[in-house]
């Protein structure tokens, strides 16, 4: 008899220690995630507060149902993985969706789209966390099917868009970089030189850009430049010769 009622203490025990282990596991999971994501301490702590006190009622009520009976706790067990889930996707939304946000922002405004930037970067917020709930409700068993698609659909589009943004800023740098290979065959810095009516001694041959210095001031003329327009080198530097006759 002894041994049929330490039975379920032993469970009880064992699931209260299981429960409190996996609530201090996932609440420290989802504060490193948050502090690397968010890069704020507070706003982490305050993330993995709430998951950790979200975790903590499942199981309470859990524990409940097993020990009053309740069918629908009961069942709840069986769903808890289900549930950590869809917390867990809940927490990472809200943690993704300001960097996301940031990063649309930026992009949006170096291109020059700085009105369009504030309306997109709130609206990508706003899907990136309508996205994880829409996740969320799926695991627990909520049909979201159709919603899910439409937003998915919605949150390509913008990813699509703001590549394309991208790519157009950085078209003309993408071409100085390369063009600075041809740049760097033909002058070298020491070279007095003249192009786009531009003229000065070569002082650095950047990644994208060649710095020409006279009478004191220094300009930097792009490398697409030196492949568009007439360049005409007025002196070659001693260094920058020898240098040349030593290229393979």
């Amino acid at each position: 008899m002894l041994a049929d009622t330490a039975q379920p203490v032993f469970v009880l025990v064992a699931y209260v220690v299981a429960a409190l282990l996996v609530t201090a596991v996932v609440g420290v999971l989802v504060r490193y995630v948050a502090v690397r994501v968010l890069g704020d301490e507070g706003r982490a702590r305050q993330l993995s507060r709430a998951t950790v006190g979200v975790l903590l009622l499942v199981f309470v009520l859990t524990l409940i149902g097993r020990l009053t009976g309740d069918t629908a706790a009961v069942r709840l067990l069986f769903a808890l993985p289900n549930v950590v889930t869809a917390v867990l996707l809940v927490v990472l939304g809200v943690a993704i969706a300001p960097a996301l946000r940031g990063l649309v922002h930026s992009g949006l405004s170096r291109v020059g789209g700085g009105g369009f930037a504030d309306i997109v970067a709130p609206l990508t917020y706003w899907l990136v966390i309508g996205l994880a709930v829409l996740l969320a409700a799926d695991q627990l068993g909520i049909e979201t099917g159709f919603v899910q698609r439409l937003v998915l659909i919605i949150f390509g589009g913008l990813m699509v868009a703001l590549a394309l943004a991208l790519g157009l800023g950085t078209r003309d740098l993408i071409g100085a970089i390369v063009a600075g290979r041809h740049v760097a065959a033909i002058i070298a810095v020491g070279d007095v030189v003249e192009v786009d009516g531009r003229g000065g001694t070569v002082v650095a041959l950047g990644h994208a850009s060649v710095r020409l210095a006279q009478d004191g001031t220094e300009v930097e003329v792009p490398n697409t430049r030196f492949l568009h327009d007439t360049v005409v080198i007025r002196q070659r530097a001693a260094t920058a010769a020898t240098q040349r006759l030593r290229r393979p």
